[in-house]
């Protein structure tokens, strides 16, 4: 009897060992862990189990800014989440897991930086390229990726230099592969297809960015990577920096807080005057420290926060993409919790201070919107800095002729002032009625060099290329960003 009794104890104690946790974790990253020296990002794929139905929450504490999103998981049913993540250079990065019963799981994720000008291609095509190869002096880091590890959102291609790919490889990307791959195309990725041209290809094509100069076809593996390194000799125009988008806001958002303050300082001096010629009674003086906490404290707990977006937009007249720059800008005039909602689609943000103390809220599920949390005090001032591209046909054209540039309007609606810039010539564009075409005149007016924007235009047109400038909002006009104050351009480029 007591040989059973061992027996089951034994049997028990091992069904125990081996029993799954209720809730498991593993993260891959993108590039077998490589990562370009810099601020690129790249991507992580979070694998979740579960043996319960539930709501779980990921959590990145190191990232910065702090990520956190909401996952919804079936019981017994593995769950994959992918996320566009901004390593730091030499850290890991932890990722946690925890459950609504309180259970929790997490993991770490090791990087391999590569040097910022070091080539790295991805092909998911064997290749085997020779040293002695025409036109391909330098051998790229060729890496080999499975299809299933292809990126699933926008940004997961910043690790890479270009990406080599055939029709059946494009053919098994899934709705999210592809889009992200779109979305990779229109920011000017550098994009090689081997092989017969395909409806696929035919719609990447479509909506790649940069006049298309970054993506082209070859019926050949073998000149695939000469291919590349033909495209790298071209480089793509850069928008602008968050320094430089920083210029355009051009106003002191603590303008009135400053006044504020300055009158709070003056009415207490007078205040101590005052009392100092009055009474000499003790009552008064012990008064003045008091108050002027009670002030102060009024002061720096209230919770008016101020939010700018500065937006800079680029397209070519007959694209179908637009790329951006824009910066975010937080400013609080009292200490608490500033809570931002904004649109999934504006990218991963970039704090441009140290210790942001920020948060990105989000959910798995149908992601529309995202919710940035960030600490706020006293003139505190906090930017993020993101990049990407939209879908965006524009309604005026800009064609070069033996004449000089044609401006038409080819909505539906008229169109917005705007301003043209050629041949470092600059002409105010006046509202064009639906179909109307204008010529500028022979000679332009004065650069207004005090403004930001036209000094923009005038570097983007000295060398030939005719370019108008127009007022553009980036944040979409239906979403609740009605509490950020935005301004933004966007710059239509000839053909």
């Amino acid at each position: 009897m007591s040989r059973l009794i061992l027996l089951l104890i034994l049997t028990t104690a091992v069904s125990i060992s081996y029993a799954k946790p209720p809730l498991s974790i593993q993260v891959q990253p993108a590039w077998n862990g490589l990562t370009k020296a810099g601020t690129t990002t790249t991507e992580i794929a979070i694998t979740l189990l579960a043996d319960r139905n539930g709501e779980v929450e990921v959590t990145l504490p190191d990232h910065d800014p702090r990520l956190r999103v909401s996952v919804s998981l079936n019981a017994l049913q593995p769950h994959t989440l992918w996320l566009a993540v901004r390593p730091q250079l030499g850290k890991v990065l932890r990722v946690n897991a925890r459950g609504a019963d309180g259970e929790a799981t997490g993991a770490v994720v090791r990087f391999d930086d590569v040097a910022e000008d070091a080539s790295v291609v991805a092909s998911t095509i064997h290749l085997s390229p020779q040293p002695s190869s025409p036109g391909l002096q330098d051998m790229p880091m060729l890496l080999n990726p499975s299809i299933s590890m292809l990126p699933h959102t926008p940004g997961g291609y910043g690790g890479i230099n270009a990406l080599i790919l055939d029709g059946d490889s494009l053919a098994a990307l899934d709705k999210r592969q592809l889009v992200s791959l779109q979305d990779y195309g229109a920011d000017c990725g550098h994009i090689v297809y081997v092989g017969e041209a395909a409806a696929r290809y035919e719609d990447l094509a479509a909506t790649a960015g940069c006049g298309l100069r970054f993506i082209t076809r070859v019926t050949d593996g073998n000149a695939a990577l000469t291919a590349v390194q033909e495209m790298q000799r071209a480089v793509a125009t850069a928008l602008p920096s968050a320094n430089r988008l920083q210029t355009l806001l051009n106003n002191d958002v603590f303008a009135a807080t400053w006044s504020a303050l300055l009158l709070f300082f003056i009415v207490y001096a007078i205040g101590l005057m005052l009392i100092a010629r009055g009474s000499r009674k003790w009552a008064p003086l012990l008064l003045v420290p008091i108050v002027a906490a009670l002030l102060g404290w009024t002061a720096w707990s209230n919770d008016r926060v101020n939010r700018r977006l500065i937006s800079w937009s680029e397209v070519d007249t007959h694209g179908h993409t637009m790329r951006y720059s824009a910066l975010l800008q937080i400013a609080g005039n009292g200490k608490g919790e500033a809570s931002t909602v904004l649109p999934a689609s504006l990218g991963l943000l970039q704090p441009q201070t140290e210790a942001s103390m920020a948060e990105l809220d989000s959910h798995d599920a149908g992601t529309v919107a995202a919710v940035l949390r960030a600490r706020s005090f006293l003139l505190s001032q906090r930017t993020f800095f993101t990049q990407g591209n939209m879908r965006l046909e524009p309604s005026i054209s800009i064609t070069m002729t033996a004449h000089g540039p044609v401006i038409e309007n080819r909505g539906a609606t008229p169109s917005p002032p705007a301003l043209l810039g050629w041949n470092d010539q600059r002409n105010p564009v006046p509202v064009l009625r639906p179909g109307e075409r204008w010529h500028p005149p022979a000679h332009g007016t004065p650069w207004q060099v005090a403004h930001v924007e036209e000094q923009l235009l005038r570097m983007r047109t000295q060398d030939g290329t005719a370019a108008i400038l127009l007022p553009h909002s980036l944040l979409p006009a239906d979403g609740d960003v009605a509490h950020i104050e935005e301004s933004g351009w966007l710059l239509i480029v000839s053909s």
